[in-house]
């Protein structure tokens, strides 16, 4: 089994992945974390996979001998196989979980705020008709128009629909941002 393997990457994976697997399996099976019997022994294993991968080629000439040589390639496969975690690729999911449902919140908080907002925008046009007929009115009874009320509903029509459109836009930035960095 290789190192790539043990870390639950694919060959040539970049040093940021390596890097990220290596931290992210670092958190579940340290010892001072899992208490499980052959958590240990699992992150030793994932810790040597690390350290194999995070040699450079200038290194790798000085350092022939693979730390992973330690183990016999049966014993390797037994401690990944005791570890269904690993060997599966559900780790990698487990660990993305959190991501995917804040990302799923955001998306909903979207729709949400979207079809909301829709039908807020429509309630608040409505009275601003209702506003200018009413001033209209006003003037054609020779009376004097509330100027002050249609300038209050305008502005806070403006307003509103200002600090909508910017929190559907920061909800939309963060969630693409997310999926990025989950990717």
């Amino acid at each position: 089994m290789t190192a790539y393997e043990i870390l639950g990457l694919k060959e040539g994976a970049s040093q940021a992945e390596i890097k990220g697997a290596y931290k992210a399996l670092s958190k579940i099976y340290h010892p001072d974390v899992n208490q499980a019997s052959n958590a240990a022994t699992i992150f030793r294993l994932v810790k040597q996979a690390y350290e194999e991968l995070a040699i450079t080629q200038s290194e790798k000439g000085k350092n022939e001998e693979s730390s992973l040589r330690e183990y016999s390639p049966e014993e390797v496969e037994e401690i990944i196989k005791s570890s269904h975690l690993i060997q599966n690729g559900i780790l990698r999911t487990i660990l993305k979980l959190p991501a995917y449902l804040l990302s799923f919140v955001l998306w909903l908080s979207t729709i949400v705020i979207t079809f909301l907002g829709g039908w807020i925008k429509i309630i608040a046009n409505l009275l601003f008709v209702i506003c200018v007929i009413n001033t209209f009115v006003d003037l054609w009874n020779k009376a004097a128009p509330d100027f002050l009320t249609l300038a209050i509903v305008t502005g806070t029509m403006v307003v509103f629909n200002f600090l909508l459109e910017s929190l559907i836009g920061a909800l939309i930035f963060i969630k693409r941002w997310i999926c990025e960095v989950v990717q």
